[in-house]
């Protein structure tokens, strides 16, 4: 996903193709939530999602809630247990039903995050949500077994602290939440409670971060790549780029 609408997909990795959408909103972020579907956020309050995308990659449809939500910026989205979870500008926090048989927007229920900074990246997992974003800030909420996708229950945030630099992503993987930001910022918590500091020997923007085939790897400004096998000892990896780098993830 990128600017001006972009969806591009690929059944094997090499060779990409791209749907024939256009706009002026920038595609932020995609889940596969199960069932041959996708869904997407976008900027200016803009959703999308893909049903039947095995056999129909080209099935996607966008909708435009920004009257709904004051065109917000939603920048990423996650997959608990019950719910579809996105956040965006201004701390704006929003929960869907889980369903992989209707379109995902049979429902929006916007929540309180406990915070009015930008919110660039969530996650899920031990049955707990973090989010985080502008200046430090990191939000959790526990799932307590159920869905908040209803405007009968209400979440609980509570603001965490581990730094006051701007947070990017965040995972949970091999039991460890990580999170990573600007000035070579690696946070990392058993609990989603406690957050300790990790060296990463750089001081570049960390953008993304990933786990796969037993290796946590970070990537970021000016061709920045980190590994580590254990998320507290990094070792900076030649990328053959000095372009930044925003993303990265594992495939099996």
């Amino acid at each position: 996903v990128g600017n001006n609408v972009t969806f591009t997909y690929s059944s094997d990795g090499l060779i990409w193709k791209k749907t024939n959408h256009s706009g002026n909103v920038h595609a932020n972020d995609i889940l596969y939530i199960g069932n041959s579907m996708f869904v997407a956020v976008m900027n200016y309050g803009h959703i999308a999602s893909c049903e039947s995308c095995n056999t129909n990659p080209t099935n996607f449809e966008t909708q435009d809630m920004s009257n709904s939500f004051s065109n917000k910026d939603f920048n990423r989205v996650t997959l608990g247990t019950y719910d579809i979870v996105f956040v965006g500008d201004d701390g704006f926090l929003n929960y869907s039903p889980l369903s992989t048989t209707t379109a995902w927007w049979s429902g929006f229920w916007s929540k309180s995050s406990g915070t009015n900074k930008n919110l660039w990246g969530i996650c899920y997992g031990n049955y707990t949500f973090i989010a985080v974003g502008d200046n430090g800030t990191i939000q959790t909420s526990p799932e307590n077994g159920t869905s908040y996708a209803t405007s009968s229950v209400s979440p609980t945030w509570t603001s965490r602290s581990g730094t006051t630099n701007t947070l990017f992503d965040v995972i949970y993987e091999n039991n460890i939440f990580m999170t990573v930001g600007d000035n070579g910022t690696i946070l990392t918590s058993s609990d989603g409670t406690t957050w300790t500091t990790k060296s990463s020997g750089t001081t570049k923007k960390l953008s993304g971060i990933t786990y796969g085939n037993g290796t946590f790897m970070i990537v970021g400004d000016s061709g920045t790549i980190l590994t580590s096998s254990d998320g507290t000892t990094w070792t900076t990896r030649s990328s053959g780029t000095t372009n930044n780098l925003s993303g990265v993830t594992y495939s099996k």
